[in-house]
């Protein structure tokens, strides 16, 4: 710990987990303090990767994340570019899937024109968005023997004449 590799000299853990990362207090010119956190070690992904973290209302959260508004404001836009992609692959009567696989919904998207550059990683976060909030949904087709499921928006609520859906 004092020369800051995270490291503890003879009992040296290294080699004993897949992962392992170092926290370290760092002073600020006003006098207050922040953290680092740091990865040492991980399998899958590089090591040397640092968070910036400040204490707020209880709690250490990242310095550099962005504001809610404009996280909400990002994944709308993603959201919107996927329901008009599932939109267009439906009105050409392309069937697209939840899962990996031929007609995977995400892969199909991301090649379309109506993507407007959007991936595929960020339309497989928008579709669990959109399945969560009940926007779309898996809708079965085909004789019960061999049923198939695709993508589908979910259909509006009716209404009755006293107003109840």
């Amino acid at each position: 710990m004092t020369n800051g590799t995270g490291r503890g000299g003879s009992m040296d853990w290294q080699n004993a987990t897949r992962a392992r990362l170092h926290l370290e207090t760092l002073q600020d010119e006003e006098g207050g303090t922040s953290r680092v956190l740091e990865v040492k070690k991980t399998n899958y992904g590089p090591a040397g990767e640092k968070v910036r973290l400040c204490w707020e209302d209880g709690c250490f959260v990242p310095q550099n994340e962005p504001p809610a508004a404009s996280q909400s404001a990002a994944y709308s836009a993603v959201d919107f570019a996927y329901l008009t992609c599932l939109d267009v692959a439906t009105a050409q009567g392309r069937r697209v899937r939840e899962h990996a696989g031929r007609g995977y919904a995400p892969r199909v998207f991301a090649d379309m024109p109506e993507a407007q550059g959007m991936t595929m990683r960020a339309f497989k976060a928008a579709q669990e968005r959109l399945f969560s909030t009940g926007v779309i949904h898996n809708q079965a087709e085909g004789p019960p023997s061999k049923r198939t499921h695709f993508v589908a928006r979910k259909p509006p609520a009716k209404v009755n004449a006293e107003g109840v859906s």
